[in-house]
């Protein structure tokens, strides 16, 4: 799957997973100092070893690239420095965050960096990290990034940076193409085991839609079926971001009125906040839209990195102008989505990935993309909702406090928009990133997030409000 990644890029979709994080300097004891900041975070990507690894690719393509220990790595080459415009507002910093988020990490060094954005109001620095996505998804990605974060508050101090054994050599393609040899037994064996285990999957999921669709509502939507919108075209390598918010308890408050999870309620505000912007520009579908909502494969406290993830489709009734009937339709469908994923066992789509050949999918990503063959047929799906769950308590980074965290994901060829959302404490950040050709008002996107969370907190109070009917 981490190769995956690597193969569908293009250079207009760069396969890059954002995190942007805001310090309060002035939350410091005697004020904070930013250099402090970046010396502590050098310290501590230093220890990191995903950080310290590049690729390297197998003679002949005979098997996926691997990881090595980059033998020139020296963390100073990854870090950059900005210095944002007045009035250093978080729409100045979008702006910022999409010109770095377009342009692709270089490949033959670890794939990843740090920029450094001074000059935001409120006394505040951004520490802007970038990752390609085959280094991490969502979930590995905020978890290895957040390590670089202290859950209690200590004291500023100075200090060096780690000194490391030097790593080894770069392996020859000798050494390289021996390890591809050895491995082809045993992916043979696994390519058996999964032929026969998807085969199980896909007779035991047609033997049973009638019953997943009466009991479960309205099943997962079919792959193609979502309606074209603006943004599923050819996606180009211009980018535009924006970041909302929304209190965590608020949230709650609305999940425990209409017995919906909190992924559901998410996906119910992105559904109104989507309906006010088409009603604004371009007119709303008389069909709902479709998302693709990843979903961690991961076991409670496994710490791998890299990418354990699957994903399944769900509706978006953006044709429901009330926002209690979309919430409502969202919670079924969802449920229902739901259980037909796991039934498919769709989580098999990783193993499949390990059998691909990296040249092919490359190739067949390239060539799509060129030809903007995206516009050719109605869209996989029409946009990306990824919901990450971060820390309950504050951190902090040599003595100042992270303030906010707003997430990114890549963008796929004809599904020009990805939204994330990722809680905080007692907040819930949502960040959005688009094709800036096909959605020039972002913003509207990322304040009707918040603004519809409000419109169903309203709901849900009035409904605990209301007496109960008897029979």
């Amino acid at each position: 799957m981490d190769a995956a990644f690597l193969s569908l890029e293009t250079p207009s979709t760069p396969m890059n997973v954002m995190g942007t994080f805001l310090l309060d300097l002035a939350s410091a004891d005697g004020g904070g100092s930013c250099e402090r900041i970046v010396q502590k975070v050098e310290e501590r990507l230093v220890g990191q070893a995903p950080f310290r690894r590049r690729l390297a690719s197998v003679p002949f393509g005979l098997d996926h690239p691997i990881w090595i220990e980059d033998p020139e790595f020296r963390v100073g080459d990854h870090i950059h420095r900005l210095t944002a415009p007045a009035p250093g507002s978080e729409r100045v910093l979008a702006a910022l965050v999409a010109r770095i988020a377009a342009q692709p990490l270089d490949r033959t060094r670890p794939l990843w960096e740090l920029w450094v954005v001074k000059g935001l109001s409120e006394g505040r620095v951004a520490l802007v990290f970038k990752l390609h996505h085959t280094l991490a998804d969502g979930v590995s990605a905020a978890r290895l990034l957040l390590q670089l974060f202290d859950s209690s508050q200590p004291a500023p101090t100075g200090g060096a940076l780690l000194e490391l054994a030097h790593p080894e050599p770069a392996p020859t393609n000798r050494a390289l193409l021996a390890h591809a040899l050895v491995r082809l037994p045993r992916r043979s064996a696994q390519l058996a085991r999964l032929l026969g285990e998807s085969a199980r999957s896909v007779v035991a999921g047609m033997t049973r839609p009638a019953e997943g669709a009466s009991e479960e509502g309205a099943g997962m939507p079919m792959p193609f079926s979502a309606p074209r919108m603006p943004w599923n075209a050819a996606t180009s390598s211009r980018r535009t971001v924006a970041y909302g918010s929304a209190g965590l308890a608020d949230l709650k408050i609305v999940g425990a009125a209409f017995g919906a999870t909190l992924n559901q309620v998410v996906l119910a505000a992105v559904t109104q906040s989507l309906r006010s912007y088409l009603e604004a520009h371009g007119g709303v579908p008389d069909v709902p839209l479709v998302a693709a909502v990843p979903v961690s494969l991961r076991s409670p406290g496994e710490l791998d990195y890299g990418n354990r993830i699957s994903a399944f489709l769900v509706h978006l009734p953006v044709h429901l102008p009330d926002p209690l009937e979309q919430l409502l339709a969202v919670r079924d469908g969802a449920v229902s989505a739901r259980h037909l994923h796991t039934r498919l066992g769709v989580g098999a789509l990783g193993d499949w990935a390990e059998f691909t050949s990296s040249k092919l999918l490359a190739g067949a990503a390239r060539v799509y993309s060129e030809l903007g063959l995206a516009e050719r047929h109605r869209p996989l799906h029409n946009l990306v909702i990824s919901n990450v769950r971060g820390p309950a308590n504050p951190l902090h980074l040599a003595g100042a406090t992270l303030s906010a965290v707003y997430p990114l994901g890549p963008l796929m060829d004809g599904a020009g928009m990805n939204i994330t959302v990722a809680s905080y404490v007692e907040s819930v950040a949502f960040g959005i990133i688009a094709c800036a050709s096909s959605v020039p008002h972002v913003a509207d996107i990322a304040l009707g997030f918040g603004a519809a969370v409000a419109s169903l907190r309203k709901l849900a109070l009035e409904a605990s409000e209301t007496p109960a009917v008897r029979a």
